[in-house]
């Protein structure tokens, strides 16, 4: 029998309930099956037994963990949420921050369960919700962030832990790794490393509503991550770029990378869309520069040519959400 994976965990403990719950997440595979399943056929490469990633119409990054858990990418066509129901799937969750498509979802008898996380980890009470519902929901469940490669591994390797005790946590690292989890995402992994399995009691008590769609705060929400992710930033280019000796366990790299995906996010919320030219300008100059910022980072190369793009990348940063803030939100 296919065992479940461990999963992720930078815990604010965010609610009373959970203050004595800890999370484990663990993977232990059987044997790797052959087969196809509805005109699907099996990549070549060489996974974690029993976990196959797929090659589907309309789906990408598919993944079946177990027959009754797949992650992948957000469905956003008629035909993905089709080839979902040709599995079986009856629940999908959407760990994404856009709203799902419920109407496309119910239109081929699936449900939707949303459960929004970031790219930093996953809460305590985040991975409460994860494995209550795969615990209590009917299967199989398909967990998808918008590309299927990061956040959507990391929350089915949660829930897939949660119904399953003995899985290790060397085995939930291979299955991110199969599934295409970057690892400069080190929230996702150290998540998956420190999770501990809850006992059945602590989900069945645990008041949650499984609501299809929640209607996100998103701009306001991109802002908190995007606001602390900056004020890290700040203090690294303050130590020139070296380890911070008040926080050791924070890297520049890693807040960069939080930086370019609270943009990226933020850039493909409605409501962003909706807001007049030239505040998606300010956005669009703040994503392009984070960008570039991310990328000089994670460049070894610090001749002065380097600093000055670090530094050019950083200032264009705080000059376009300045001015953004000064027409928008100050």
């Amino acid at each position: 029998m296919a065992k479940t994976l461990p999963s992720l965990i930078h815990s604010p403990q965010s609610s009373s309930l959970l203050l004595n719950v800890h999370l484990t997440i663990g993977l232990a595979f059987g044997i790797v099956v052959s087969s196809t399943v509805s005109g699907m056929q099996e990549l070549t490469a060489t996974p974690p037994q029993d976990v196959v990633k797929l090659e589907v119409a309309g789906l990408e990054n598919l993944v079946r963990i177990t027959p009754e858990l797949y992650s992948g990418a957000d469905p956003h066509s008629d035909t993905a949420f089709e080839q979902l129901a040709k599995l079986g799937v009856r629940t999908i969750v959407s760990v994404d921050g856009a709203v799902p498509d419920v109407e496309v979802a119910k239109k081929h008898g699936i449900r939707y369960v949303h459960i929004p996380i970031g790219y930093g980890g996953i809460t305590t009470e985040q991975q409460m919700y994860l494995i209550k519902t795969a615990r209590e929901i009917p299967g199989p469940i398909y967990i998808h962030c918008h590309h299927g490669k990061h956040r959507g591994p990391a929350a089915a390797a949660i829930a897939w832990r949660g119904k399953n005790p003995s899985c290790t946590a060397e085995t939930a690292t291979q299955y991110l790794k199969l599934a295409g989890t970057d690892p400069k995402y080190e929230g996702l992994y150290s998540a998956v490393r420190e999770f501990q399995f809850p006992p059945n009691f602590a989900t069945a008590g645990l008041q949650f509503s499984f609501p299809e769609k929640i209607q996100a705060t998103g701009v306001t929400d991109s802002m908190i991550h995007i606001d602390h992710a900056f004020d890290n930033l700040k203090a690294f280019r303050e130590s020139k770029w070296t380890e911070l000796a008040n926080h050791p366990d924070l890297s520049p790299t890693h807040e960069a990378l939080q930086l370019l995906e609270a943009f990226q996010e933020m850039a493909r919320l409605k409501e962003v869309a909706d807001q007049p030219d030239d505040y998606r300008q300010f956005l669009e100059a703040s994503l392009k520069a984070s960008r570039e910022l991310d990328q000089a980072l994670r460049t070894p190369d610090r001749s002065e040519t380097a600093m000055k793009l670090i530094e050019d990348s950083f200032q264009s940063i705080k000059t376009n959400c300045t001015a953004c803030h000064k027409g928008y939100r100050d």
